[in-house]
């Protein structure tokens, strides 16, 4: 999927040399920081690899270790301090000294690893790319990869790692270096794509007009190289054909161009304005609709498709009593439906830190 001809170990090199002051310095911690030893931070910091949700909680906010509330309502935590009282006592005299000194160590171990080669690193981005609900859980959480149930429960994974050894032992061995390089070669290569506005507003607008076909490629980008789907959709083909350079772009760099459209699309409804009122009552319709909602997200253009909201009466009755959200989802089914995924994602994010807040 990915053409760069630049190896990954150059980048593992770079990150490495611009770390090497920072490993010396790491040996022992500074005395105003912490007298605890760098291989008690190496268990705390092995602790948070294996509990990214405190990790996440206790960088932003160290001083919740002090926080009887916090440590109570995570057990983990919780006996891990009781069973490490000498770590307990450095981490609450010094919170963000300590935390710092987490940091320094997991740096240098960073910088350290050793790191799959390129071609691993494509074919795991590769993989990825194809499986993007895996993609995500293991971007939110890397140590899932030595979760038993996990990888029961997902047997393409199970299955891709016995064909590939060197990089399941690797994977298993630095979970995070790995799934972050192959966030860095991602990166690398969106950066790469040379796509300008004017043929993101062309695919924009082409991806309007087949919104079936740009739901497929937004679930799963590499489908541009997967020769059985272009044969069942000649427009897709045809639209190529007439524009090269995009198309040699889209292959090239798939996820990267679809993204450039994705937020070409949040532009644009952002422009337009006086929507927020009519997305957020839509939202709302489709929380108390689920099975309307998973259709509709699976394939925006149902929204407007006389058939469908005929066989959905409650759909039928909303529409008509809201005919400004009807006339939205005829002019432009997508755009709308995307409206409404991020004003979820907006909600969900403003719950999510209510509760944290509550909980601290």
């Amino acid at each position: 999927m990915h053409k760069t001809t630049h190896p990954l170990a150059a980048l593992a090199l770079t990150v490495a040399l611009s770390l090497m002051g920072l490993a010396a310095s790491s040996r022992a911690l500074p005395a105003q920081d912490s007298d605890i030893t760098r291989v008690e931070l190496g268990h705390f910091d092995q602790f948070l690899d294996n509990h990214p949700d405190i990790a996440q909680d206790l960088t932003k906010d160290p001083s919740l270790i002090n926080n009887m509330n916090y440590v109570e309502s995570h057990p983990a935590l919780q006996a891990f301090l009781e069973d490490h009282p000498q770590i307990r006592q450095s981490f609450q005299a010094n919170p963000r000294a300590f935390m710092r000194g987490v940091a320094r160590v997991d740096a240098v171990e960073e910088a350290r690893a050793d790191l799959p080669g390129r071609g691993q690193i494509i074919t795991l981005d590769n993989f990825l790319d194809n499986h993007p609900a895996l993609a995500k859980q293991l971007e939110a959480n890397p140590s899932l990869v030595n979760n038993q149930d996990f990888m029961k429960a997902n047997p393409d994974l199970a299955a891709f790692l016995n064909n590939h050894p060197e990089l399941a032992e690797d994977l298993r061995a630095h979970p995070n270096v790995v799934l972050n390089a192959v966030a860095r070669f991602d990166v690398l290569e969106s950066e790469r794509s040379e796509i300008n506005v004017a043929q993101v507003a062309t695919l924009d607008k082409f991806l309007d007009d087949h919104q079936v076909l740009a739901g497929q490629l937004e679930a799963n980008p590499s489908l541009i190289d997967n020769q059985d789907f272009m044969k069942s959709n000649p427009d897709l083909v045809a639209f190529l054909k007439n524009h090269p350079e995009l198309a040699e772009e889209l292959r090239a760099h798939p996820s990267a161009v679809l993204n450039a459209v994705a937020r070409f699309d949040m532009v644009e409804s952002e422009r337009t304005g006086g929507r927020a009122a009519q997305v957020a009552t839509f939202a709302e319709f489709l929380d108390d609709h689920p099975t309307i909602a998973a259709e509709v997200e699976a394939h925006p253009s149902l929204a407007a498709s006389v058939d469908f909201i005929d066989a959905h009466p409650e759909l039928k009755t909303f529409l008509e009593n809201h005919p400004g959200i009807r006339d939205d989802l005829q002019d432009n089914s997508r755009v709308f439906m995307n409206q409404v995924r991020h004003f979820d994602r907006h909600e969900t994010s403003k719950i999510e830190q209510h509760e944290a807040w509550n909980h601290k």
